[in-house]
């Protein structure tokens, strides 16, 4: 979520940037006009842009203008293009100013420059937040309520609303919603009473950061990706350790995040090195990721990527699709550089990876 509010600050501050992507392009997810997987940061067109997102196999950006462009996979009319044909290049969605995006399981979630929150795509587990499980192919209106952040899990939604409330909806199976039961939500639902800043939705759990700068997690832990050093479910969100946190970002079956003092940590799933830490051992509580400094990071499906305080990208685990961007596809085990640029934002999707730079 700290890559959300990264990116809105990168808006309000009239700062844009130059699109790149590379990684696994089946679906046109990389907007390059094509569906040919590259294994280096390709540049995407020539607009400037202040926000990047992807969902499972779909890209959302942010312009300089406040426009929002789409591309990928569109079966569930997660484009919101009004219908379901792929797209291989940015394409603009509808005629609103956007501030903030968020892709998940196939669908995607947006806040205008009115703080209207709106979904579009599938909506199976009622994760749209339209009272109803229809999918949509344009954006639609959530609720009346002003809205600060957004961000979609796997198929489950977390916003935080004006007042610093958290709201979740969606599937629920694994108690990722953080309402103490197992029942899915088709409209937002208040989750505890504390106030929060920032919230991430992995594949089928969620991490969220309080103003106090605590962490904590909830929903499905097979892999230990709550980092509660087990991997019992949880229903309700439960602090994890003592630390205090600036940044987190939730994978598929991986976490995330950066402390304080510009430290990073990781655990959960790590068959394929995606924990950075020399190895592919599962970790079940927050393990520290080199010595560098940090401040932005992403998981993707089995993949991460991370800026240090120089600006430099970083990426490692799975690389079968050369979503690492290292002119290769063998998978990685611990940081390694990307390239000699400097970067200002990433996103990680499920095998492509996307990054801002001057």
């Amino acid at each position: 979520m700290i890559a959300d509010r990264m990116r809105a600050m990168m808006a309000m501050s009239g700062a844009s940037y130059d699109l790149y992507a590379w990684g696994r392009n089946y679906y046109g997810q990389l907007g390059l006009d094509d569906t040919a997987d590259r294994d280096v940061p390709t540049k995407v067109g020539t607009d400037t842009w202040v926000a990047i997102m992807s969902g499972f196999y779909h890209s959302l950006a942010i312009n300089s203008d406040g426009e929002l462009y789409a591309w990928g996979y569109n079966n569930y009319g997660q484009l919101g293009l009004d219908d379901t044909t792929n797209r291989y290049v940015p394409t603009k969605v509808g005629t609103d100013t956007w501030v903030a995006v968020s892709g998940g399981g196939y669908y995607s979630l947006a806040i205008n420059s009115d703080g209207e929150l709106y979904a579009w795509g599938y909506n199976g587990y009622g994760q749209l937040g339209l009272d109803d499980t229809t999918n949509r192919d344009v954006p639609t209106k959530v609720g009346t309520d002003t809205w600060v952040a957004v961000s979609c899990g796997g198929y489950h939604s977390l916003a935080i609303n004006s007042d610093g409330e958290l709201y979740a909806w969606g599937r629920n199976y694994y108690g990722q919603l953080g309402l103490d039961d197992t029942a899915d939500r088709d409209v937002p639902t208040k989750v505890g009473t504390d106030t929060w800043v920032a919230v991430s939705g992995g594949g089928y759990y969620s991490l969220a950061i309080n103003s106090d700068g605590e962490l904590y997690a909830w929903g499905r832990n097979n892999y230990g990706q709550l980092g509660l050093d087990d991997t019992t479910n949880r229903y309700v969100p439960t602090k994890v350790g003592t630390d205090t946190w600036v940044a987190i970002m939730s994978g598929y079956y991986n976490s995330l995040a950066i402390n304080s003092d510009g430290e990073l940590y990781a655990w959960g799933r790590n068959n394929y090195g995606q924990l950075g830490l020399d190895d592919t051992t599962n970790r079940y509580v927050p393990t520290k990721v080199g010595t560098d400094t940090w401040v932005a990071v992403s998981c993707g499906g089995y993949h991460s990527l991370a800026i240090n305080s120089d600006g430099e990208l970083y990426a490692w685990g799975y690389n079968n699709y050369g979503q690492l961007g290292l002119d290769d596809t063998t998978n990685r085990d611990v940081p390694t550089k990307v390239g000699t640029d400097t970067w200002v934002a990433i996103m990680s999707g499920f095998y492509n990876s996307l990054a801002m730079k001057e």
